[in-house]
């Protein structure tokens, strides 16, 4: 006789949803920092992933949660197709005109002259 697996009820609002995750991993002997050493990235860049898309590390924060990305961020895949949606990143900071300087032949700046 097999048992079914019970889903496990992941929250759908962001701010607890970290917290479930940061609690899940805790609970199963992982910190971020750990966790990032083993994939040979920054800590940060495990936090980021859990509030932000990134298609590289959320299979890897998925495996050790015992999950799929798709079960952790449901919000991130198509429920028609069941493939993941693409990332949409904010558009960069305006920023301002770059005013090139004189520079020599071999892209060394001049030196300017008191005439």
């Amino acid at each position: 006789m097999t048992q079914e697996a019970t889903p496990i009820a992941v929250p759908k609002n962001p701010a607890e949803r970290r917290v479930w995750i940061i609690q899940r991993l805790r609970g199963r002997g992982w910190t971020l920092r750990a966790l990032a050493r083993e994939v040979g990235v920054a800590p940060q860049t495990i936090a980021a992933c859990i509030d932000a898309p990134n298609a590289n590390i959320e299979p890897v924060l998925a495996e050790a949660l015992g999950l799929t990305p798709r079960d952790v961020w449901p919000e991130r895949w198509s429920p028609e197709t069941g493939r993941r949606l693409a990332q949409v990143r904010h558009p960069r900071k305006r920023r301002l005109p770059h005013h090139p300087t004189q520079t020599a032949p071999g892209g060394q700046r001049q030196k300017e002259h008191a005439a």
